[in-house]
C-alpha cells in the first residue's frame, strides 16, 4: 500500500524558501507515527531542508537527486 501525506497551503503550494509552510506540533506527531520504520520518498531539496541534511531516524529514506549527487544513509535514485 501506498500512502501520501502532504500539507498544502491555500494555492496547493507544499513548501516556501526551502522550508515548511507550517509548524504544527501535531502534524509532526503524526507524521513521525505513521512514517517510523517505514520508506519515504523524497526530493533533494527536501533533504538539504532536513536537519542537519541527513536522512530521517528510524526510516529508510529514498532520495530523487541530480546525477552525481549521493547522499550519504540514503538510497538514491536519478530518474
Amino acid at each position: 500500500m501506498i500512502i501520501g501525506i502532504v500539507a498544502t497551503g491555500k494555492n496547493w503550494e507544499i513548501g516556501k524558501k526551502n522550508g515548511l509552510l507550517f509548524k504544527l506540533p501535531g502534524d509532526m506527531k503524526f507524521f513521525r507515527s505513521q512514517t517510523e520504520n517505514r520508506v519515504v520518498v523524497m526530493g533533494y531539496n527536501t533533504l538539504l531542508s532536513l536537519p542537519n541534511s541527513k536522512p530521517l531516524k528510524n526510516r529508510v529514506t529514498v532520495v530523487l537527486c541530480p546525477e552525481g549527487v549521493e547522499p550519504e544513509g540514503c538510497i538514491v535514485y536519478h530518474d
